[in-house]
């Protein structure tokens, strides 16, 4: 999303339009990277350190329950190098990390009951705290929200399914607050996909085969209903944010059938903050689950590093990899829409006239709200489902709405 803020002149209202532009246009190129020594791995995790200007990833070796934590680095020239595994060895099972680039460290989380480890530069170092996260074996996400300067991890108490319950904390950097309930959190998150969403200041997940989209402000997690949903649902992805696009985009996955056989999946999806996107470009990647996925400035691409299994001759190949593919978005880009009128408000009502449409949009909504910021409460006031060049808006001002947006579908 690309946020246009104009000041319209609407006094007294502070009125502010937002376009969200529409990216079926846009392309996935996916390229391979000629990384140097990059370690293979599946079943891992990956995060941006910004200080450094190096991906960290780690994990353990899959299946090697309580095995040593392998941790590298890669840099933009694409050079890899192994750090100093945390000691004594954390946990049992799959772990997460996330990096703090307000406070230079990053965090990572398994099943150890009330420890954590901070990795700074390449050195380790082991935290005890108050309260005992969610001990989740699998499947748990954590991730950095750089609006509210916390860590947030959801996660299940066992291996995760469909229909498992989860938790979801913060982390402020130095004890654990349990924020939402199994009666608050999305129903079988542990397993499907997280990455934070910079151009809407959330979390956005997508659940564990069922494909829910899921919204998160840092107090509460919002149910979203896009026009678009990822088809068929799948687990065991990565999500990244794409800051050139302000797209959240994962690949591959794999669906879970009604006899737990799986298929695996192949496609680039995109979340624009409205709804889903598959979108078009290179052909299928060699690996589609259990890959680390990170955006890398350096590199002005989204990095995906290892994973399985790789097709072979027609043939599933589950040996760990070291392939590392750089993703692109191209195409499309914002729209722009221009207020080329404001009437002045009557009986509680203003009208408006906007010029521009995206080039494949087939309906936009207007939203209001009272305010801006985290907490905003955005709610539909009109829609024009055959929008054209020029448009015609009549937006209430009931509620106190004095901030508008325009979504594109």
């Amino acid at each position: 999303m690309t946020a246009i803020r104009r000041p319209l002149g609407l006094s007294p209202l502070a009125t502010v339009l937002w376009l969200l532009p529409h990216p079926v246009a846009q392309e996935a190129f996916w390229s391979p990277a000629p990384d140097a020594n990059a370690p293979a791995m599946a079943h891992h995790d990956m995060t941006y350190d910004s200080t450094r200007g190096a991906v960290i990833v780690a994990g353990r070796p899959p299946g090697m329950t309580g095995a040593e934590v392998s941790v590298y680095q890669g840099n933009a020239a694409g050079e890899w190098s192994p750090l100093p595994s945390p000691q004594p060895i954390p946990g049992q099972y799959d772990v997460e990390i996330a990096y703090n680039p307000d406070e230079d460290y990053t965090l990572l989380y398994t099943d150890a009951g009330n420890q954590v480890w901070k990795l700074r530069g390449e050195t380790w170092t082991m935290e005890e705290t108050s309260h005992t996260p969610v001990q989740c074996p699998d499947g748990a996400f954590l991730k950095y929200d750089p609006v509210r300067r916390n860590f947030v991890l959801v996660g299940s108490d066992g291996w995760p399914e469909s229909t498992s319950p989860s938790q979801t904390w913060t982390y402020d950097g130095t004890d654990w607050t349990l924020v939402a309930d199994e009666d608050a959190s999305p129903e079988g998150a542990a397993g499907g996909g997280m990455a934070f969403d910079a151009a809407r200041g959330e979390m956005v997940l997508t659940t564990n085969n069922t494909g829910e989209t899921w919204t998160f402000d840092g107090t509460q997690w919002t149910r979203k209903h896009p026009a678009t949903n990822p088809d068929p649902g799948v687990w065991v992805i990565n999500m990244a944010y794409d800051p050139d696009s302000q797209l959240v985009v994962y690949f591959g996955g794999a669906h879970v059938l009604p006899d737990w056989s799986e298929e695996l999946q192949d496609k680039t999806w995109a979340w624009d903050g409205a709804t889903w996107h598959s979108l078009p470009g290179t052909p299928p990647l060699p690996h589609n689950i259990d890959y680390g996925l990170a955006y890398f400035p350096e590199r002005s691409a989204i990095v995906m590093h290892g994973g399985w299994p790789r097709m072979v001759d027609g043939k599933e190949d589950w040996s760990l990899s070291n392939d590392v593919y750089l993703l692109t978005i191209d195409g499309g880009g914002p729209t722009e829409i221009r207020i080329v009128h404001i009437a002045r408000p009557v009986d509680g009502t203003v009208q408006l006239t906007s010029e521009g449409r995206g080039t494949n949009a087939t309906r936009q909504v207007l939203q209001g709200t009272a305010s801006l910021g985290p907490d905003a409460n955005w709610a539909e006031v009109s829609a024009n489902d055959e929008p054209g060049n020029v448009n015609q808006w009549e937006a209430s001002l009931e509620g106190g709405a004095q901030f508008f947006r325009i979504l594109e579908e």
